[in-house]
């Protein structure tokens, strides 16, 4: 777990919550931070139903990482 993700109650000397983005604070409640060391794509939606809205959103907020 990254360090910006973990509890900073205790541990903030450690580093822990250090840099960590609140994305409730950005334009569309969305901040692009890195959480991984590489990108990995764990949830693809389709083009069916509710779905395609769902991939619309992610692929402007993601600048097409979830292209196809």
């Amino acid at each position: 777990v990254p360090n910006c993700l973990k509890d900073a109650n205790n541990d903030a000397k450690l580093g822990h919550g250090q840099d960590y983005l609140y994305a409730h604070d950005y334009p569309d409640h969305f901040v692009e931070q890195k959480y991984m060391e590489n990108f990995k794509l764990f949830y693809r939606p389709t083009d069916l139903g509710a779905e395609s809205a769902i991939r619309a959103r992610l692929e402007k907020l993601w600048k097409r990482k979830y292209g196809s």
